[in-house]
């Protein structure tokens, strides 16, 4: 009788406990639950559209699966504050934050991972996934914009100002370029869509040479081709190169936001500092000539299109014969996770900047933005989730965060489905219709 009492106590009081525990979490009507273990009343809070700096820490049941005070060196990561698209989206516990504030949200894998191909390893249907998150500094929409609109002045100082240092006239585009014409060319201007052929020594303000293609030491002496007005460049040249005409030569001095912005890029053994952040450039370019751009052709026939069913047979036995450890999502693509990143994975919306080599099955590849022989060795750059991109890409770039590096396998209809593009020099047979794509990708970052 004693041993029945002392149970069913032990059962009460395990019971109220475990009660009291949930009780600490208060719950959202989209299902989200949070509870704040320090709760700044009166500090700085973050609002949908801003910027915020966390710590974050993600868990499966008990198992920490992710930390970015450890993986970050103890700096804090970046985050937008953005709409949440779905019930149990962690954005919305975001926008409940001030700065200093420390809280713990969680909800089931279920909600937060949808598509179950896209869940963690380590997570599985009916796991509780959790999110510990310190908020350390936030920057609102408008004090974005100021910030900008400040430093463009200092941009437009520093420009002024090595203009009069070096006796230049130059003239101004409503976008803020600046460019000097020095010889001009002969013929029409370059037109969108036409393939120009350049030359160019690529200066900061400083006078550091960070890269040229008629300096030996940059080790690519070959001229620079790229199809003008096609993204493939910093939107300057886009606007810089339109200028120009056969022949022509010119300086073009252009502001971070015609630039990489925010970004830095890396260096090399030419320029061991790389291009700083928020870098005003200057490029001393000359026009070699322009290729026609490719004429109208009437539309290939139709090609009947190839079973999902084969085209997963074909790309299992791809993923066999190279002895790849793939995921399939729900869609059909298949992706292998090289290396995970950090931070929170690229949005809807965002824009990505991204690195990429892209292969047919056989190995032939159609085209790279890391390989010279292609002629734009530019960080490629799009807004995900809009339908600017395949399918494919629009769907396994959302797999990855800042510093992912993923194998994309993608059946034909998430990519070109029955239509056949065009080859070129580098790869003349082009992408044939029906083809299914593998591409090495890498995130550089988001914004």
């Amino acid at each position: 009788m004693l041993q029945r009492i002392t149970i069913c106590t032990l059962t009460l009081i395990l019971s109220s406990t475990l009660f009291a525990q949930a009780q600490n979490f208060k719950k959202l009507p989209s299902g989200l639950e949070y509870k704040f273990l320090q709760d700044i009343k009166k500090s700085k809070k973050a609002t949908i559209g801003s910027s915020i700096e966390i710590h974050i820490k993600t868990s499966i049941n008990d198992s920490v699966i992710f930390n970015s005070y450890k993986l970050n060196n103890k700096k804090p990561v970046p985050a937008p504050v953005q709409k949440p698209a779905f019930n149990c989206d962690l954005q919305e516990g975001f926008a409940m934050m001030s700065v200093g504030d420390h809280a713990i949200f969680r909800a089931p894998v279920d909600s937060v991972y949808r598509n179950p191909q896209q869940r963690p390893a380590a997570a599985k249907s009916g796991d509780i996934i959790s999110f510990d998150v310190t908020l350390v500094s936030v920057k609102t929409a408008a004090e974005i914009k100021a910030q900008n609109a400040a430093a463009q002045a200092k941009e437009g100082g520093l420009i002024k100002a090595y203009l009069k240092k070096n006796n230049l006239k130059a003239q101004k585009t409503a976008s803020g370029l600046y460019y000097i014409i020095t010889k001009k060319g002969t013929g029409p201007n370059a037109k969108p869509g036409q393939t120009v052929s350049m030359n160019y020594t690529g200066k900061l303000l400083d006078e550091t040479v960070f890269d040229s293609n008629v300096l030996p030491k940059f080790g690519h002496t070959d001229p620079f081709k790229f199809p003008l007005g096609q993204g493939r460049v910093i939107k300057g040249w886009d606007e810089g190169i339109a200028l120009l005409n056969k022949g022509s030569k010119a300086k073009l001095i252009i502001p971070s936001a015609l630039a990489y912005g925010s970004r830095a890029m890396p260096g090399n053994a030419n320029n061991k500092k790389g291009i700083p952040a928020n870098s005003v450039l200057v490029f001393d370019v000359e026009m070699l000539g322009t290729e026609a751009a490719p004429k109208q052709q009437q539309a290939p026939k139709p090609v009947a299109a190839v079973s999902p069913e084969a085209e997963d047979k074909m790309i299992k036995e791809y993923i066999k014969k190279n002895k790849l450890k793939a995921v399939k999502t729900a869609s059909g693509l298949y992706y292998v996770m090289k290396q995970v990143g950090k931070g929170p994975n690229a949005q809807k919306g965002q824009t990505v900047n991204m690195n990429y080599t892209g292969y047919l099955l056989d190995g032939s590849i159609f085209d790279s933005n890391i390989l010279p022989k292609f002629g734009h060795v530019q960080p490629f750059s799009f807004p995900l989730g809009q339908g600017r991109v395949i399918k494919g890409w629009d769907e396994g770039v959302a797999l990855l965060k800042t510093g992912g590096v993923a194998k994309l396998i993608i059946p034909s209809y998430l990519a070109y489905g029955s239509r056949a593009m065009p080859g070129n020099k580098n790869n003349p047979k082009g992408i044939p219709a029906n083809s299914i794509l593998v591409f090495d990708v890498e995130m550089l970052g988001t914004k």
